[in-house]
């Protein structure tokens, strides 16, 4: 017998809006984001910070968009990085197929970084070997900084940007510098890890990007599960939109995880269910039913 998925219980001022145009870009499960269509193409700029050895959702950005000009910034994404991970998926998947573990190896299959992809793609675009960080260094690079290059073709500033940014928990730091980007930024899609431990900065930096982007898509990690003291995901992968691209009245989102565009993060993983609180209070309590009562 299948256990229940689990169930998260979101506060009301982090509930998303329902839009009509998200897709799901990047590979399957963990690496895959859910964003709006219109954001990517209204874009002049994918600034996409944390990349390790998957790609896979900048290169279906800039597939959806060719006229993207792509920026990427991790200090791991080296090409002797991706080819030892390359190396031991490759190893992994071997194992998988000579024991009968199927699920596994198709799940490896989508997780095997070539050197040849990897010199292949970045040689078209440009990948920065620095860490994301409010002060520069030889070793870091700040958010503003990434906003105002590269320049447009005519030598202006950039001022149409898509931001993604997953960079396992630093993000906190830079929370100030991305609410600051709000106004030039046509949407956002960042994971943001250990939220019950930072539930009230959270919710004050959904508040910040309130009058220039609206929330329109929350799903939760698998990896983190669901906190039993607070009831909310320990990670969540969030989305905005540009107001400037909304059009009409956008009512609050249904059902999450979204059927066809959400995946657990791996593939033995339930996907956890969220729901939707009354208030900020109700959030402190303890979901015991897997029915989404408060819908």
């Amino acid at each position: 017998m299948t256990p229940p998925a689990p169930v998260a219980l979101i506060p009301a001022d982090l509930w998303p809006q329902d839009v009509e145009d998200l897709v799901r870009l990047g590979r399957p499960y963990d690496g895959g984001y859910v964003v709006p269509r219109s954001a990517l193409m209204a874009a002049q700029v994918l600034i996409s910070v944390g990349i390790n050895d998957d790609w896979s959702f900048e290169q279906a950005s800039t597939g959806l968009n060719p006229a993207l000009r792509l920026t990427g910034v991790d200090a791991n994404t080296t090409a002797s990085y991706v080819l030892r991970r390359g190396v031991r998926f490759r190893v992994e998947y071997l194992l998988a197929c000579l024991t009968g573990r199927r699920a596994k190896r198709d799940f490896l299959k989508t997780r095997m970084p070539s050197l040849f992809a990897y010199r292949r793609f970045w040689a078209q675009h440009t990948l920065i070997l620095k860490m994301l960080a409010p002060q520069a260094s030889a070793t870091t690079v700040r958010l503003a900084e990434l906003m105002n290059s590269p320049p447009g073709p005519s030598g202006e500033p950039t001022s149409r940007v898509f931001l993604k940014i997953d960079i396992e928990g630093a993000e906190y730091a830079l929370l100030e510098d991305i609410v600051a980007a709000g106004p030039r930024l046509t949407g956002l899609t960042m994971e943001l890890h250990d939220v019950p431990a930072h539930r009230d900065r959270v919710i004050q930096f959904f508040a910040a990007l309130r009058p220039h982007l609206v929330l329109v898509h929350l799903h939760a990690n698998t990896y983190g599960g669901v906190d039993p003291g607070t009831s909310l995901p320990k990670v969540v992968e969030a989305t905005w939109l540009s107001r400037s691209l909304v059009t009409g009245y956008l009512p609050p989102a249904q059902a999450l995880p979204r059927h066809g565009l959400d995946q657990p993060s791996k593939y033995s993983h339930l996907p956890i269910q969220l729901c939707r609180a009354n208030d900020s209070a109700e959030a402190e309590t303890t979901v015991k039913s897997s029915a989404c009562a408060t819908q």
